[in-house]
């Protein structure tokens, strides 16, 4: 997990994720080293979940392996955080996840998934504002994982200065 800069209290975070492809040599660290490295059909692939405050610079970000679900790091990137609002797509929409920015006294602006039985309401006025994260982010939008493109790769670069 990475801190990139000093964002305890904002107004509005944003949660998301996006998939980036590795190059094939990417794995050739010692095995007993922790990489963030999937493996599927298409090759070596790593997932950016990326906190990102209102006005579109990165807070937080941690590097997983791609098949790592979303809703599993956004405590961790919300830790150090004191936002009024948290907004997340409904990958994110999981009671722990409510109940911890509950917690924080946060509103979460989270639309619910169709299989839950009760409905909960969301600000969707609030929500359209979620464009932040999808240009910083670029490829998130995209259920398939993005090739490594010249945004990408900056991203990376951006991502590993820090």
């Amino acid at each position: 997990m990475k801190i990139v800069g000093n964002h305890k209290s904002v107004i509005c975070v944003y949660l998301s994720s996006t998939i980036v492809r590795a190059h094939q040599h990417a794995a050739g660290a010692a095995k007993k080293s922790k990489q963030a490295l999937g493996r599927s059909r298409g090759g070596l692939s790593t997932k950016i979940h990326a906190c990102v405050e209102g006005l579109g610079q990165l807070a937080r970000f941690i590097l997983t392996a791609r098949q790592v679900n979303d809703v599993t790091q956004a405590q961790a990137l919300l830790e150090t955080v004191a936002p009024a609002a948290v907004l997340a797509d409904k990958a994110y929409d999981a009671n722990t996840l409510l109940a911890c920015i509950a917690n924080k006294q946060a509103k979460a602006v989270i639309p619910p998934k169709a299989t839950r039985k009760v409905q909960r309401q969301f600000d969707r006025h609030q929500y359209r504002n979620r464009n932040v994260i999808e240009r910083f982010l670029p490829g998130s939008n995209s259920s398939a994982a993005s090739p490594l493109t010249t945004t990408n790769s900056r991203l990376v670069l951006l991502l590993s200065s820090h």
